[in-house]
């Protein structure tokens, strides 16, 4: 029992010293820290960033739009035969197409959504001083929210 509790105490007392070696001495390097940060260039990089993130959502909205229209007007077609094996494979053939056109135009958006935000931490690093650090809190919210 003596044992553990010296050999607890001792380690305490290492862990303590190291703590107090590091943040005592005072000359720490805070390097990126003191480095400025061009605002304006992270702000020209963020507004760049959002017009290219609305323009993807646009198109993405216009493909899908695209997708569900073509899909109502497969439907109402397959609807009209009065063959019951010609209607149901028009109607599989309808749903099918309109799944694989939403898979294609949903793959298109998260492409285009991440070589956004690709562009804009590399623009934001370029932005020099701790830009790209600071930014690195901006996060791409929309990255789950497309699940049509």
């Amino acid at each position: 029992m003596k044992k553990i509790v010296l050999s607890l105490l001792l380690l305490s007392l290492l862990a303590a010293g190291a703590v107090y070696a590091e943040s005592g001495s005072g000359n720490s390097d805070n390097s990126g820290a003191n480095r400025t940060v061009d605002a304006v260039c992270v702000s020209t990089a963020v507004g760049v960033r959002e017009d290219a993130l609305l323009a993807t959502w646009s198109k993405f909205d216009d493909a899908i739009t695209a997708v569900f229209t073509a899909r109502k007007t497969a439907l109402i077609a397959a609807w009209a035969l009065p063959d019951a094996t010609a209607r149901k494979r028009a109607v599989k053939d309808a749903w099918a197409t309109a799944k694989k056109s939403r898979r294609e135009a949903t793959k298109t958006y998260r492409t285009e959504r991440k070589a956004a935000w690709r562009t804009f931490k590399a623009a934001a690093k370029a932005c020099g001083g701790t830009a790209g650090s600071e930014a690195s809190g901006e996060t791409d919210s929309s990255a789950e929210s497309v699940a049509l």
